[in-house]
C-alpha cells in the first residue's frame, strides 16, 4: 500500500493495522521498483533460500543460546 509518489499510504494503512505494526511499518522503506522486486530471503542462508538443514542449525543454536541463559 503506497501512494503514487511511492510512499507508505498512511491513510489506508490506518484503516486496517494497528499502531504497534504501523510503527514497525515506519521503519522499514517502501517498495522501490528501483531497487528491484521486494522478495522474501532466509536470513540463516547466504543466497537467502531457505533449507531443512540451515532451519535445523538455527533450532540448534538458539537452544544453545537458551540454555546458557538460564
Amino acid at each position: 500500500m503506497v501512494t503514487v509518489a511511492g510512499d507508505w499510504d498512511w491513510l489506508r494503512l490506518n484503516l486496517v493495522l494497528s499502531d504497534h505494526v504501523l510503527s514497525h511499518i515506519a521503519a522499514i522503506p517502501p517498495p522501490n521498483m528501483r531497487l528491484g522486486r521486494d522478495l522474501p530471503g532466509w536470513r540463516w542462508e547466504q543466497d537467502r533460500r531457505f533449507s531443512t538443514k540451515s532451519a535445523y542449525a538455527s533450532l540448534v543454536v538458539e537452544a544453545k543460546l537458551a540454555v546458557l541463559v538460564e
